[in-house]
């Protein structure tokens, strides 16, 4: 399986995606509506793991692609996204994957190639994480609700963090936005009592920008059947991108292809 995948974005155009994880899923949330399916992988076997390609392995092919793109024959990249199947922050070394990255950025002299990682925050307890993540252009944080009651209903952690930890957390990062996948029925955000527990949470953190995206379908038959999750719609979008602007003079941008 390949590390690096070109794709197109509304929000990055042509960019570069990472995944550093491998072929399994790796993460610490199990949301109701991931399409990539639950993870098969314990969190207590990870120091175990043989899946996860090593540093010198994803070095070497992001040196092969970056020379290519950079080319006056190329298409130039504008954004490096650390993503994948699941949280990058687990891959074993994650900071010094991001060290090694931004020393082969700097000797290919790709310094306009913009880093950037989407997190779900699990990890931001973790110094050498938050070190690794504030060295990067940006960290996109998972923020789909304001409250412990619907964040352990939909987001569902494997782990013990809290929504609490998690804020706390991304107090300490420098370069954060916040990106929140929006869902219709009973996961939606439409409720004046969750509308406000979300919004007064992005207030908190007064991220550099909010970007919102439509969950993509197909979700999981038990999943969708269990929680009550629905697709939501273009309008739903616009609905909470009205709410930040107004209550928060947040300017959100906003998707209708999933998260990157």
């Amino acid at each position: 399986m390949k590390a690096f995948l070109i794709r197109e974005h509304e929000f990055f155009g042509r960019y570069l995606e990472l995944n550093p994880l491998g072929a399994e899923k790796i993460c610490s949330f199990d949301c109701a509506y991931c399409n990539l399916g639950a993870s098969n992988t314990k969190l207590s076997d990870l120091k175990k793991f043989e899946g996860f390609p090593s540093l010198h392995e994803l070095m070497a092919e992001f040196r092969k692609i970056l020379g290519g793109s950079m080319s006056p024959t190329g298409r130039e990249l504008k954004t490096l996204v650390l993503s994948g199947n699941g949280e990058p922050t687990m891959y074993p070394d994650f900071p010094g994957l991001v060290s090694e990255l931004a020393k082969t950025r700097q000797e290919l002299m790709a310094t306009d190639l913009q880093v950037v990682c989407f997190t779900n925050g699990d990890t931001l307890s973790d110094n050498a994480i938050v070190g690794a993540l504030n060295s990067l252009d940006q960290t996109y944080l998972k923020i789909d609700y304001g409250s412990e009651r619907a964040f352990k209903k939909f987001n569902r952690p494997r782990t013990r963090t809290t929504l609490e930890k998690i804020i706390q957390g991304a107090k300490s990062l420098k370069n954060l936005s916040v990106q929140t996948t929006v869902l219709g029925g009973d996961a939606s955000l439409d409720s004046p009592a969750r509308l406000d527990e979300w919004l007064e949470v992005i207030a908190m953190l007064s991220p550099n920008e909010v970007v919102l995206t439509l969950g993509q379908p197909p979700f999981r038959e038990l999943e969708q059947a269990a929680s009550g999750l629905t697709v939501a719609t273009e309008d739903d979008l616009h609905r909470l991108s009205h709410w930040l602007d107004r209550r928060l003079r947040i300017k959100a941008r906003v998707g209708f292809s999933g998260a990157a």
